[in-house]
């Protein structure tokens, strides 16, 4: 029997939201929607996402029940508030009569909020409790609460449960955190938590923090909020028996932030608008709290509960664990979509290409594998390319087909990309909830390895460090050759590196598209026993990400880009969070650190660089054997079956060259499978000498030979350490710097500064703040590429640096863009040089 539905609160900023999302969410089979309505103008409005207006008065009993049975609702989502439980036993009471004459399951969810775990709301200020431990109802029923507006709050929820359970009915609580974003709902588009903190401000005309020390929050974008709303009711019209009753709470968190960093960005953008008189955040006393209370309604000592707290709260009903089963099953599905959906199927003749752009979720790897299933090769485009750069990626591998996951389609984007790429034809793929939760039929694949190994696996790209992004197609042989560089067995005294990623637990902040992603997510796993851990795909890829994706899930390793680094290595409160829950090894690809971090997670982590390039893969490293040293993250040494040559360029730089050698068990090294005709690889990538194991040579990684700067005087200067330094050393008011000399006589500094600077203060200003570190770059730099005040240039907010896919700065195209602002620069110093 199909469930009828009824949702209150629609007109809220949740509710709202949730009705606005629902008809793109794919939803399984239901009869009726129903929206709880108080006015005819809210009646027009949900007729337009499809549900049907209902009128209702909740404190009414008797038609609250003839209501219910009448229609025979089996579904109620309560969002309007937890005050009182009255309304919802009301509720309950008619479900049940619901479910006693049809003999359908019926449901509850209740909204509830995550202030009740707050420390000022008497929780333990010790240790943190998922919300699928089963000590979670008793803590709520049985703790002493030191405010009644929360006692009551804990109640309500408990009566709730307590009722349902009596009832036969299956309840949830949905606990929301500090929810931000607009809301995309016909009502209320405001968070009801940034408007108690405005109020509070506005009255005393001063932002002020309630908690002494720095506790965080659980926080989470209205969007997401809502997806979760629709994922349970999904997982509860599909049949499936997901927790509920005592075992049914709910939190809905991407992430936790200090309550400091909301705070301070408050009071910045308050004091921009005049709501409040300094930019600052002042420590609450009695007297601020008792007028913060009075702005609130609430009494002063109720204040720090709504405004502040340590939540002891983290969510694991989040998290969903993918076996091979249902990997191999949710595959299946894809080919069968593929093969479907595309027309004319391939059948193993051409292997069409196909563009796929998608959130930071395995979606990436499902859609690859499909894939390869249906006889089709994927194109992972990154989203951070602009338009020209994805369709000059899709031009060259012939593709004329596009799939966006729909949670990333938009019509601008394929609008955009239909200007450039002749013939384009775009399709939105399936949800990915809906593919995992649906059983599929088996999908045939009888190639052996032998008749697939020159097939393609994957097209992947090049960064673009050094201009437009290159397509790269990697073939079954390749990934065996990958593999096989793993398990190359180590000279006598020494240990793989290698080994240190196989049979662990990854956690991968690198972009799904990035070849070095699917070095963890693909090969790592289905080849050296490793398990891949995928951040929620709207978490930004930060070692804030990393804490909490380390206090929520059981992790092993980190495998990081050196901001990532840089920012964990700057964070002990991070690091300590990290460390305490059991990860013990954290490593980084993608360019150098900034050595005072390096050293702080070394402290703390078993630390270590690896490097690979889409061409490449990565490249084998060894150690060596013994105690781990923590020195280890300042060098590489590369196992000598990596066939990997060094060739010295220029003051003490040295690059790095592979050799196409017989290796003595016949694999060629992974490279060669994509230049075949080449008798050497040059990876372009530039090495100092560290030092020697044994007659083992170790290298600390420089930066990239495209970097080197050759003056038109022959002279040459990498100048990757200066520009790091400028930036460290900034005081946070350099975002990047660029010393751009090739092809001319002097250098010129090319800055962007940081976000929040931009606005402030005079560029002189700025160059006299950070001219001192300019200095001291000057002092231990050649003559000839000392910096001078009228040889710097700034970049525009509107236009800032080229980025590649990892996010690092494209030298050769950013210069480019300024190329205009450097000649007049260089021009002006000219000129008033020049005697008349």
């Amino acid at each position: 029997m199909s469930h009828n539905i009824l949702i209150t609160g629609a007109s809220g900023y949740l509710g709202g939201t949730l009705l606005a999302r629902w008809k793109s969410s794919s939803m399984p089979p239901y009869s009726h929607l129903y929206a709880l309505v108080r006015t005819p103008e809210q009646a027009e409005s949900v007729k337009q996402y499809g549900a049907e207006p209902l009128f209702l008065d909740l404190d009414n009993h008797d038609e609250v029940i003839s209501t219910i049975v009448d229609r025979k609702i089996s579904i109620i989502f309560y969002l309007i508030g937890v005050h009182s439980a009255r309304r919802q036993l009301t509720l309950l009471d008619g479900l049940a009569q619901v479910q006693q004459a049809t003999g359908q399951q019926v449901h509850f969810l209740q909204t509830g909020g995550a202030k009740q775990f707050s420390s000022h709301a008497g929780m333990p200020q010790k240790g943190s409790f998922a919300d699928t431990d089963p000590r979670i109802y008793d803590l709520q029923r049985n703790t002493p609460m030191p405010q009644n507006i929360m006692r009551d709050t804990l109640q309500v929820l408990c009566d709730v449960i307590d009722r349902a359970d009596t009832l036969g009915i299956r309840s949830y609580i949905f606990v929301p955190c500090v929810v931000y974003g607009k809301g995309e709902g016909f009502g209320n588009k405001i968070s009801i938590q940034d408007v108690a903190i405005v109020r509070a401000a506005q009255k005393l005309r001063q932002v002020y923090q309630v908690d002494l020390g720095d506790p965080a929050w659980p926080v989470c974008h209205v969007a997401d909020t809502a997806d979760l709303y629709i994922h349970l009711l999904r997982k509860i019209l599909l049949g499936e028996d997901i927790g509920y009753g005592k075992n049914g709470y709910y939190l809905a968190a991407s992430g936790f932030l200090p309550w400091s960093k909301m705070y301070e960005a408050l009071a910045k953008g308050l004091a921009k608008r005049g709501v409040v008189d300094h930019p600052t955040v002042e420590q609450a006393d009695e007297k601020a709290l008792a007028q913060m209370g009075e702005a609130l309604n609430v009494p002063g000592p109720v204040v720090p509960v709504l405004l502040g707290g340590n939540c002891i709260f983290s969510p694991e009903h989040g998290t969903r664990k993918v076996t091979y089963q249902m990997l191999a099953n949710v595959v299946n599905g894809m080919a069968w979509w593929l093969t479907t959906t595309l027309d004319p199927s391939p059948q193993f003749s051409s292997f069409e290409t196909l563009a796929y752009i998608g959130p930071n979720d395995m979606g990436h790897n499902i859609v690859l594998l499909g894939a390869i299933k249906a006889g089709y090769k994927i194109l992972l485009v990154s989203p951070r390319y602009g338009t020209i750069g994805q369709a000059r990626l899709m031009k060259e591998t012939n593709c004329t087909k596009l799939l966006l996951s729909p949670a990333t389609s938009t019509s601008s984007q394929a609008d955009a990309l239909a200007t450039e790429v002749p013939n384009l034809r775009v399709w939105t793929l399936p949800d990915l909830p809906s593919l995992l939760d649906t059983q599929h039929p088996p999908f045939p694949y009888s190639k052996s390895y032998e008749q697939a190994k020159h097939d393609p696996l994957v097209v992947v790209h090049t960064s673009g460090t050094s201009g437009l992004p290159k397509p790269i197609v990697w073939t079954h042989e390749w990934a065996v050759a990958f593999v096989h560089q793993r398990h190359l067995p180590p000279p006598a005294g020494f240990e793989s590196l290698d080994a240190t990623l196989c049979n662990t637990r990854i956690l991968s902040l690198m972009p799904p598209f990035h070849a070095g992603h699917l070095f963890a997510s693909l090969l790592l796993t289905l080849y050296c026993g490793s398990t891949c851990i995928w951040p929620p795909a709207e978490m930004p890829p930060t070692a804030q990400t990393a804490a909490y994706m380390a206090r929520n899930v059981v992790l092993d390793a980190l495998w990081l880009l050196p901001a990532q680094i840089d920012e964990l290595g700057g964070d002990e409160r991070l690091l300590d969070i990290i460390r305490q829950s059991g990860v013990s090894t954290a490593f980084w690809a993608g360019g150098s650190v900034l050595h005072p971090s390096a050293e702080a997670v070394s402290k703390h982590l078993r630390l270590f660089s690896t490097c690979g390039s889409t061409e490449t893969g990565m490249w084998p490293s060894i150690r060596r054997a013994g105690d781990w040293d923590p020195d280890t993250w300042r060098y590489m040494c590369f196992h000598p079956g990596a066939q990997i040559r060094f060739d010295e360029q220029a003051d003490g730089l040295f690059g790095a060259v592979f050799e196409k050698k017989q290796p003595p068990r016949g694999e060629m090294p992974p490279a060669f499978l994509i230049v075949a005709q080449e008798e050497e690889f040059d990876t372009k990538d530039l090495f100092r000498r560290h030092s020697t194991l044994g007659d083992v040579p170790c290298w600390t990684y420089h930066g990239r030979s495209d970097d080197l700067q050759v003056f038109q005087t022959g002279f040459k200067w990498h100048p990757v350490a200066a520009e790091r330094r400028i930036v460290a050393e900034s005081g946070g008011l350099v975002q990047e710097a660029l010393l751009v000399g090739t092809g001319r006589t002097e250098i010129v500094a090319l800055l962007e500064l940081s976000q929040e600077k931009e606005v402030q203060g005079k560029l002189s200003e700025v160059l006299d703040a950070i001219w001192p570190t300019i200095e001291e770059v000057n002092r231990s730099a050649p003559v000839y590429v000392h910096i001078s005040r009228k040889r710097v240039v700034f970049t525009d907010a509107v236009r800032p640096m080229a980025r590649t896919a990892k996010g690092n700065v494209q030298r050769s195209q950013t210069v480019k863009e300024y190329e205009r602002q450097i000649q007049n620069v260089l021009l002006d110093v000219h000129l008033t040089q020049t005697p008349y």
